[in-house]
């Protein structure tokens, strides 16, 4: 008999519900039948009349007994097994976030019921078509080897600290651009973006970009559950279309509030580590960097993790996710959890000329800064703006940068290479990000 109704294909035994927020779940029906769902005290019942369904159940606390629920009809019953109700980050992004445990410095061994894996690129076939393949993992019990050991470790770290069931979501592939992750929607409302897409046709670069891609086969299909967090790793093949990258970013945050209907999600990017991009023109790595940091917003909920002092010049892969993964997690313990704080790196605010000195003040971090090499390397300087010679008259006073003897300097950057020199950093090891300016 052909079934009344289909969930959608990431409701599947063992998943995590995100605590305190709407409950959706939702799926493929036929018109005109009377579905009901049992969910822990929650009964409802709908009449569809389309060939889609939509759940929205109370928002439940958080339950690490696990539990189940059904959907039905008179004629077709399905139920869900050992769900909990916890914390879920959405993870998206490229190579870095693709990367498996398996070939990382990191090995599955965390053995906890409550944290819990669902890898969406798993249900891509070799024509990158979305299937129902994927399914929740349990830490502990399933073969993580080849889920992303960026998501693995945020989730073994973040559990240890928080104590609540914690589920990870991962979108992600090699070949990834900041278009892959937008709707047809976003792209085609924004005219640069979608005569850039047009113009660049069918070409390899084109491909390698994989315009709305990802967003239709593995994004499109979450949509509208609800999420603690949206963790954001783009950027590795973007420095081709920069005067693009920022637009697109800031579109698909609005977007995705909208798409999954929490305005204040959290949205957490990863910035660009440091790697000798072969391929790269200009300072184009280095604006990447930038646009993502100045994308930054407290008051909007947009935050960044640093990594750029994490590279490797010849490995495009960051392999060693402890580090990263360590400030990713505190970040979200203090702009999320609300339980830490200094979490954020300091980067350039403003400056001023004194005499024939220049202070440059930072923002966001207010801990003194100090030097790993006793040098304050990484800064140099231009007279015409094309060639850059280090400083070495560099003072840091608190959380300030003081360089002396600037006559005829027109510009002053730091770390501002695709594989930089990173030494300044604040007493609770986060670095400065790098910043480029014009006296």
């Amino acid at each position: 008999m052909k079934k009344q109704f289909t969930l959608s294909p990431i409701f599947s035994d063992n998943m995590i519900f995100q605590a305190d927020k709407p409950i959706r779940i939702f799926g493929q029906c036929k018109k005109g039948i009377d579905l009901s769902i049992s969910f822990l005290d929650q009964e409802l019942k709908i009449r569809t009349n389309t060939d889609s369904f939509l759940f929205e159940l109370n928002p439940v606390s958080y339950r690490d007994k696990g539990f189940s629920f059904t959907l039905y009809t008179k004629k077709q019953e399905h139920t869900i097994y050992h769900c909990v109700i916890g914390d879920v980050f959405l993870i998206i992004g490229g190579k870095n976030v693709y990367m498996p445990l398996k070939d990382s410095y990191h090995k599955p061994d965390y053995h906890e019921a409550n944290v819990r894996y669902l890898n969406l690129n798993k249900s891509l076939d070799e024509d990158n078509k979305f299937t129902d393949i994927a399914k929740w993992e349990i830490s502990g019990i399933d073969d993580l080897d080849n889920f992303s050991a960026l998501g693995y470790v945020f989730a073994k770290q973040l559990h240890t600290l928080a104590k609540v069931p914690i589920g990870v979501v991962t979108a992600n592939n090699l070949e990834t651009s900041i278009f892959s992750w937008m709707s047809s929607k976003e792209i085609h409302s924004h005219i640069e973006v979608a005569e850039y897409i047009k113009r660049i046709g069918t070409d390899v670069e084109t491909r390698k970009m994989n315009p709305t891609l990802f967003f239709e086969e593995m994004v499109s299909k979450l949509i509208p559950i609800s999420f603690k967090a949206i963790i954001f790793y783009q950027g590795e093949n973007d420095h081709h279309n920069i005067k693009l990258y920022g637009i697109s970013l800031t579109r698909i945050i609005q977007a995705y509030r909208i798409y999954f209907r929490d305005p204040e999600i959290p949205f957490i990017m990863v910035q660009l580590p440091g790697y000798a991009y072969k391929d790269s023109i200009d300072d184009n790595v280095s604006l990447i960097r930038q646009i993502q940091a100045n994308i930054m917003s407290d008051e909007k909920k947009i935050f960044m993790v640093p990594a750029i002092d994490l590279g490797e010049e010849d490995n495009q892969y960051l392999k060693e996710k402890h580090k990263l993964v360590k400030r990713l997690v505190s970040l979200v313990l203090e702009k999320v959890y609300r339980v830490a704080k200094s979490t954020l790196s300091p980067m350039y605010y403003s400056h001023s000329v004194q005499d024939d000195s220049l202070v440059i003040f930072t923002k966001n971090n207010y801990l003194n800064l100090v030097s790993h090499s006793r040098k304050n390397l990484g800064f140099s300087s231009s007279v015409d703006g094309i060639t850059f010679t280090p400083i070495e008259n560099v003072r840091l006073q608190n959380n300030q940068i003081v360089i002396k003897g600037i006559e005829g300097i027109k510009e002053i950057k730091y770390a501002y290479d695709d594989y930089p020199v990173c030494d300044i950093y604040t007493t609770n090891e986060l670095p400065l990000l790098p910043f480029k300016i014009t006296i």
